[in-house]
């Protein structure tokens, strides 16, 4: 395999970019394709130094503002890997030259994508022109220059799905989402489930016998799957998970929507969830994918920037997640059983993540991606707190209920619940526990400080 390393860029006025029209070379690869400028590293050159060669050479400009937008890996299908690096500038210097390898044209950004461009690229402008952050982005062509996948930060983007996956207006080559009202499939055992390994929780950390062949709701032992997590952490909530046990209406139980997933409430190994593309390659639970489009699209038509920067978790992923965390504090000198406990206080335990269910997103401000309390304080985050219940969705962690939900204060997870219910809960200012359930929470527990809910 050859393996090639390039930079690309796009330089930046008025609205336009400046376009390079391949017309001049007979075997050029790009021949009559609309490109970028840019070109192959030469012996000991950072992308950089690349970059401000290349541009010199084939535009005559010397560049004194620029942006590193993200690696462009191209697998080519004859053999031959590229690393592109892409770069944006917005300012630059000099007299412009003829350039040798074709004609070069200031572009309007909107009439790009009607050139005869490839198909990856379009992708990637799109993420350019979104102001996506940092990002790697995969495409495979076949040996004609047919594209044949798409991988967006290790995400597979089916291409029948490109446009949904990176926040196309018009939502081609995607299905329309079920709407409220999806009853889950087995919806008296998710609720069962749900409240037995709550039980599991309370009448282990108190010490409570179950009883060597049954189970504590007087099935077969193994029925449900033991609880991974530390007991030592159930003991000291163990008062107030039991009463969420008691508190529990499970009639809510029958729309997907409202499944209740938290420290004592895990989510069934056998969930199921449909998944579909929204954008930048994150996933949500169909029954919220057009409601979380429409949201960022009005939030954006208002001057704002909101950005997913966690959606859809698999299961593996936040098992991944925990045992790296309990790994670390081994390393640290940490007992398994400790360093289970430390883990469990940063991290959400398997099972117990809205992310895994589909139903979760956690939006941030484009300029402002830190996940701590400082993100309430833009305009972005508060126009979503503001208007979240109208698209069906509630901020899931407030701060003045942490003694319920069991997580800090979190003012950028969003969670999808439908309109009905997400305007009562945001409208009396209550959460999703009470709104099941009528809770209230004694402060007898110590709410988790997470990152990875």
């Amino acid at each position: 395999m050859e393996v090639q390393l390039s930079t690309l860029c796009y330089l930046e006025r008025d609205g336009k970019y400046l376009m390079l029209h391949r017309v001049v070379k007979k075997n050029d690869i790009n021949k009559d394709k609309w490109i970028g400028v840019g070109g192959h590293f030469e012996k000991d050159e950072s992308p950089e130094e690349c970059l401000m060669r290349e541009v010199r050479e084939e535009t005559g400009y010397t560049l004194t503002s620029y942006r590193f937008r993200g690696i462009v890996t191209f697998v080519s299908g004859d053999g031959v890997t590229e690393y592109m690096h892409l770069f944006t500038a917005d300012g630059f210097e000099g007299e412009p030259i003829e350039c040798d390898e074709g004609v070069l044209e200031w572009v309007p950004k909107e009439d790009i994508s009607g050139l005869n461009i490839w198909e990856g690229d379009k992708i990637f402008f799109r993420l350019l022109t979104e102001e996506a952050p940092f990002f790697s982005l995969k495409l495979v062509y076949d040996g004609a220059g047919g594209l044949v996948s798409a991988a967006l930060n290790g995400s597979p983007m089916p291409l029948d799905q490109q446009a949904a996956a990176i926040g196309a207006a018009d939502g081609a080559g995607t299905e329309q989402p079920k709407k409220a009202g999806t009853l889950l499939k087995a919806a008296a055992f998710v609720a069962v489930a749900a409240i037995a390994a709550a039980a599991a929780l309370f009448w282990g950390g108190t010490g409570a016998g179950i009883p060597e062949n049954r189970d504590g709701n007087g099935g077969p032992k193994g029925f449900f799957n033991e609880v991974p997590v530390s007991l030592s952490r159930a003991q000291k909530d163990a008062r107030a998970a039991a009463e969420v046990i008691r508190s529990i209406d499970t009639s809510k139980y029958t729309d997907k929507e409202l499944i209740l997933v938290n420290p004592w409430h895990l989510l069934p190994e056998a969930y199921e969830t449909d998944l579909e593309y929204v954008e930048y390659g994150h996933r949500i639970d169909e029954c919220a994918a057009e409601d979380l489009r429409e949201m960022l699209a009005d939030c954006r038509a208002e001057g704002n920037a909101p950005l997913i920067c966690s959606s859809f978790r698999e299961r593996t992923k936040q098992e991944t997640l925990f045992e790296n965390d309990v790994r670390r504090f081994m390393y640290r000198g940490y007992s398994e059983e400790d360093a289970r406990e430390e883990t469990a206080k940063n991290v959400a335990v398997p099972g117990s993540s809205e992310h895994e269910a589909g139903l979760a997103v956690d939006i941030v401000y484009l300029r402002y991606q830190s996940l701590d309390e400082s993100q309430e304080n833009n305009a972005t985050q508060q126009w979503l707190m503001e208007h979240c219940q109208d698209y069906g969705f509630i901020l899931r962690y407030p701060r003045d209920k942490q003694d319920i939900t069991g997580i800090t204060y979190e003012p950028w997870h969003y969670r999808y619940v439908g309109y009905e219910a997400a305007e009562e809960i945001m409208s009396r200012g209550i959460c999703l526990e009470e709104y099941l359930g009528q809770i209230d929470g004694d402060g007898s527990f110590e709410a988790l400080d997470s990152d990875e809910w």
